[in-house]
């Protein structure tokens, strides 16, 4: 995510779900892992093709996980877009959420705070 940290994801998915009608859903694109698993170079040219500077990425799933819950949705399908051919395709993940009831929220909020 071109973000500039984890508060600023944090916001957007809030906002993001406060606008959301029941049964929809909502697609995102980001990296996860990349800075750690030695693909920082690779992200960093990535980014640097496309214009934006790369400040911020989820560890992994349970992480997004969580970070949706704090904002009331559900991971729903994660993909991985491309088998890491070519550095364009370093990382890339699509995932699409839809919302949850508070309970799960809640729950799923408390896994966040214990990452």
């Amino acid at each position: 995510m071109y973000m500039p940290d984890e508060a600023a994801v944090e916001v957007l998915f809030r906002e993001v779900r406060s606008v959301m009608a029941p049964g929809s859903s909502f697609a995102v694109c980001t990296f996860m892992g990349g800075m750690k698993a030695g693909c920082a170079t690779m992200v960093h040219e990535f980014a640097t093709k496309h214009g934006f500077q790369w400040t911020f990425e989820f560890e992994g799933d349970a992480e997004l996980r969580a970070a949706l819950g704090a904002a009331h949705m559900e991971l729903v399908e994660l993909k991985q877009a491309g088998k890491h051919k070519s550095k364009e395709d370093v990382g890339r993940s699509v995932a699409e959420v839809g919302e949850v009831d508070a309970a799960r929220a809640q729950e799923m909020a408390t896994k966040l705070r214990e990452l």
